[in-house]
């Protein structure tokens, strides 16, 4: 049985150091003392306390959607001149201080977090909510203090994201741990490998996660869910963040109702509206060919290899005079296909992992959709109940 990949010793003491310099700024500042001028957005500047101070664009998204600003709305009042630049941003100016003046008259004297990027001292983000996140290097500690207790645990991949806002890791609990599967040809035990996430963004979070280890359809990684996010950076925040960890270790890491979840979902058929929402995620993500006959024959063949029972309800409704796209998605819930949940879960996660003729924009990003598909509760799993 070949295990997970992992990244090396001097990968992760390298990641850990640009971790390290890559630790946000974060201040805490009065709503009212941010100011934008007509060429703000273009120039990418604002004013605080009439100081000028460079931010990137990621800033003022953070900002406009913080004043509940949506994103086309932005879009249209910022414009966009010929030779690239933002020619109207005065409208946007406008916006965001006529926005600023309603949140101050409803929360007087609002304070906000704004978040710079230690490497280039520009603005990348801005928050009302609270900034509770401990600090990458004590993030560091306890990934350390964990793998030092637990030898079977080993970092799987560490993740800096630019402009200081981001650090995300993944460790494995190098086991291989048997489950039964109904749903499999021999319905044996078959191999597990279980681990979890720490990532630093505007919060501290933990996820865990599964691997399923199969040799001849390789590996499948099933992302589940958060279990913790530090919604305050006290003393209380902090011991909830390691009570999580504790639970996780002495369950083994394996996440909480797993082995639930994978009887469940190779006892239950998937819905068509299950279905469709999983087809509709793959051919969402590929790139798309200049040849549009090319581009049929891939979501053709996707359809038919791997999510069959789409084409088993069409023929169904088409007997019947019924156009699938009169349906609402009520009703398709309802509508059972030939398909699990186990299946179709598994087409989402192979087509996520293995070498294909696709092009794909992010093909990692179908394993974790198949994680969130694996985890959520199945439109059929009480329909025994409804047949009574």
């Amino acid at each position: 049985m070949s295990s997970t990949k992992r990244i090396s010793q001097e990968e992760y003491l390298a990641k850990k150091a640009e971790a390290m310099q890559n630790e946000p700024i974060a201040r805490m500042i009065p709503l009212g003392s941010i100011s934008l001028e007509p060429n703000s957005y273009a120039d990418g500047f604002v004013r605080i306390d009439g100081k000028s101070v460079s931010a990137e664009t990621s800033f003022f998204e953070r900002l406009s959607k913080m004043l509940n600003i949506s994103g086309g709305m932005r879009r249209d009042l910022a414009g966009n001149g010929k030779d690239g630049r933002l020619d109207s941003g005065g409208m946007f100016a406008s916006m965001v201080e006529a926005m600023k003046m309603l949140k101050n008259t409803k929360h007087a004297g609002a304070n906000v977090t704004v978040i710079g990027d230690p490497t280039t001292n520009q603005l990348t983000g801005i928050t009302n909510k609270a900034y509770s996140r401990i600090p990458n290097s004590s993030l560091f500690d306890i990934a350390d203090g964990i793998m030092k207790r637990y030898p079977n645990i080993q970092p799987l991949d560490v993740n800096v994201r630019g402009g200081g806002m981001g650090l995300g890791m993944s460790f494995v609990n190098d086991l291989d741990i048997g489950f039964g599967n109904s749903g499999g040809p021999d319905g044996g035990l078959e191999d597990h490998q279980f681990g979890f996430t720490l990532n630093n963004g505007i919060v501290t979070s933990i996820g865990d996660f599964a691997y399923r280890l199969v040799c001849s359809n390789g590996m499948m990684g099933m992302v589940n869910r958060d279990l913790f996010k530090m919604t305050e950076l006290t003393s209380k925040g902090i011991n909830d963040m390691f009570g999580t960890i504790a639970q996780m270790e002495k369950r083994r890491f394996i996440p909480i109702d797993y082995e639930r979840n994978l009887k469940t979902s190779s006892a239950t058929h998937a819905s068509f509206a299950e279905l469709e929402q999983m087809y509709d995620t793959v051919v969402g993500n590929l790139v798309k060919d200049d040849n549009d006959v090319v581009n049929a024959h891939n979501r053709q063949e996707i359809a038919r290899t791997f999510f069959r029972g789409i084409s088993a309800v069409y023929s169904k409704l088409a007997a019947r005079n019924i156009d699938p796209k009169n349906l609402t998605k009520k009703q398709k819930q309802f509508i059972v296909t030939p398909q699990t949940m186990w299946d179709a879960i598994n087409s989402l996660t192979w087509l996520g992992s293995h070498e294909t003729t696709y092009k794909w924009k992010n093909q990692s990003w179908l394993q974790v959709e198949a994680g969130h598909a694996f985890a959520k509760e199945y439109d059929l799993a009480n329909l025994d109940l409804l047949q009574m």
